[in-house]
């Protein structure tokens, strides 16, 4: 990759910066053995070498006005990219979700996904104690690269017909593959937050918001969009010491929001009941991501300029909980200690 940036400051009020970016991607991908991941060929879907070659350009043009001392605007129009890397184009991943399995297989026919963003600040100082700030932004995503169903051409019997679920290592499992999207995806959200000293204390807030709009009703709910989130920061100094307590927290996202290959880890959310399919399997119901908050607290003590003692607890009250998408449990309590020498 090749990049080239400029900062400009046209006067007292406004600066400029931009860049732009020329990337090479080149990503190729071959299975010597094709029994070591079961099910022979997958119907044709490992049979040959892969590879993919893009030459990409994006960049960003940034400009920050200064009206008064007071005031701070700020636009940033982008366009970014994501290639796809070997986990997008070459995984072979079996699931298990209740009574059936989900096998992720390659898709030779993907593509980069393209963004083109627009972002706008504004930046108060209200008073020497209090700071407010506000973003909001707007991001169309083009060829977006989303997990869905997978049919292929299967010859049976002599003919071909559309398949969505193989045999794979002895199970049937229905299959998914990372393709692009032929419709745009368009994502907006806002930051709002604050910086302030009361009374000796900094304190210090943001809360963030994401929303998305899909033209196309058929692929149901959009993966990777968090619920609201955000944190609270309180910070104080007295004499060599110095205080932190941070509060992170996070919204609820209900189970309708969740997108249906289970990106978002749906089936790892909390299981409020059954019920039966129309297979005559049973099935779990999943409640969706409960909202959480978790407080952690750290001091640190300066026993000489060059050598600072630091000790904390992070999730104090020893809450489990799950961040958005992770399907792992976060730690429970746990208590730091370390020893910071400069030399």
């Amino acid at each position: 990759a090749l990049y080239i940036n400029l900062f400009k400051r046209l006067s007292h009020k406004i600066q400029l910066e931009s860049g732009v970016r020329y990337t090479l991607s080149i990503l190729n991908g071959h299975y010597p053995d094709l029994d070591d991941v079961g099910g022979g060929d997958l119907y044709n879907l490992l049979t040959e070498s892969s590879s993919l070659k893009n030459n990409i350009l994006s960049g960003n043009l940034k400009f920050i006005y200064y009206p008064s001392d007071s005031w701070k605007l700020s636009s940033v129009t982008a366009r970014g990219f994501h290639a796809p890397n070997v986990d997008d184009m070459f995984k072979v991943h079996l699931k298990s979700i209740d009574n059936s399995y989900r096998l992720t297989v390659p898709y030779k026919g993907l593509r980069p996904e393209y963004s083109l963003s627009q972002e706008i600040s504004i930046t108060k100082l209200v008073s020497k104690n209090l700071t407010v700030y506000g973003t909001g932004f707007f991001t169309q995503l083009n060829n977006a690269i989303v997990l869905d169903t997978l049919f292929r051409d299967a010859g049976v019997g002599g003919q071909e017909h559309l398949v969505s679920v193989i045999q794979y290592d002895g199970d049937f499992a229905t299959t998914f593959a990372n393709q692009n999207s032929d419709t745009r995806v368009n994502i907006y959200g806002l930051t709002i937050g604050l910086s302030a000293n009361i009374a000796g204390f900094k304190i210090v807030q943001d809360v963030n918001i994401t929303k998305y709009l899909n033209t196309d009703a058929n692929r149901g709910p959009f993966a990777h969009i968090p619920p609201l989130f955000g944190k609270i920061e309180v910070l104080k100094e007295i004499n060599k010491w110095k205080f932190r307590l941070l509060c992170l927290f996070s919204g609820s996202k209900d189970k309708s929001e969740f997108d249906d290959a289970d990106i978002d880890n749906l089936s790892e959310t909390p299981i409020i009941g059954e019920e039966e399919g129309e297979d005559g399997g049973t099935y779990r119901i999943y409640a969706g991501l409960p909202g959480w908050s978790i407080l952690n607290f750290s001091a640190q003590y300066k026993i000489k300029p060059n050598l600072k003692l630091q000790f904390g607890v992070d999730n104090a009250l020893d809450l489990h909980y799950k961040t958005f998408g992770s399907g792992v449990s976060a730690p429970g309590r746990s208590f730091i200690a370390s020893l910071h020498l400069d030399f």
